[in-house]
């Protein structure tokens, strides 16, 4: 994934600032 590292999950899924970003505006939409 593209973008700095945002935050890694209990389960070790690393998320990014750009997925973070698409996650919130999909949620948004």
């Amino acid at each position: 994934a593209m973008g700095r590292i945002h935050a890694i999950l209990s389960d070790g899924t690393v998320v990014t600032d750009v997925e973070v970003w698409l996650l919130t505006c999909s949620l948004l939409t």
